[in-house]
């Protein structure tokens, strides 16, 4: 198996992706994707930090697996985060997704993947620790995954640069999950602090282009804020 190194992964590097992991309902396993940031540790882990209270935390902390998309389509980043069934935003289409059957725990698991991703890790839970992360939108608890690799391929090159208005675009959205975490907890001025700075990224977006895949996230982004209100 190829090393993280191997796939052009830098140790100590920040890279955003899309993080799968099973959710159970009435013993009825599907799909749950969140956008996540790693960070690359060595040749065979990794470290993530998903929020308290969210699917991803629990669905890792229970199943102790997660598979890591690398996605070059800005919009499954949007679609996958601000998704909220009551407000008719239902995420990544289950069609989108494919299966890989490995053995974790002495059984065979089934973890999903993204089949548009161009290359795909799966890890299991090796460490994890309870932090705090404090930077100038506020303070946010969270666990530190330490992620060992079990197996991973790459399924095509993608040699995709991201442009600037897509850069903004995944800004956006990483701030508008932000934005839902300051709503529950009820802090205006936190609210407000980005929610400035989402109509300042949405009104450079639209100075650069007509980018489909870039239009098609915004209006989510601003779906999303509308119901949030």
């Amino acid at each position: 198996m190829e090393t993280l190194q191997d796939y052009g992964l830098n140790r100590d590097c920040l890279y955003e992706v899309l993080a799968c992991t099973i959710s159970k309902k009435n013993e009825i396993e599907y799909p749950n994707t969140a956008s996540m940031g790693i960070r690359i540790i060595n040749d065979k882990l990794l470290k993530i930090k998903p929020y308290y209270n969210t699917i991803t935390h629990k669905n890792i902390k229970e199943n102790g697996m997660v598979s890591i998309n690398f996605i070059d389509n800005v919009f499954l980043f949007a679609q996958a985060s601000l998704k909220e069934i009551k407000w008719g935003l239902k995420g990544i289409p289950i069609e989108e997704y494919l299966y890989y059957n490995y053995k974790y725990r002495g059984k065979n698991c089934n973890c999903p993947y993204i089949k548009d991703s161009w290359m795909v890790i799966f890890c299991n839970v090796v460490n994890e620790t309870q932090i705090v992360k404090n930077d100038n939108l506020g303070t946010i608890n969270a666990t530190e995954f330490e992620l060992e690799v079990n197996n991973s391929f790459k399924k095509k090159g993608s040699f995709k640069l991201y442009n600037r208005a897509e850069n903004l675009a995944l800004e956006s959205i990483i701030l508008a999950t932000r934005l839902k975490i300051a709503r529950q907890n009820k802090d205006e001025l936190l609210y407000s602090k980005i929610e400035t700075r989402i109509d300042e990224y949405l009104k450079m977006i639209t100075r650069f282009g007509k980018n489909v895949s870039v239009l098609k996230t915004i209006n989510l982004v601003k779906d999303y804020i509308k119901f949030l209100k």
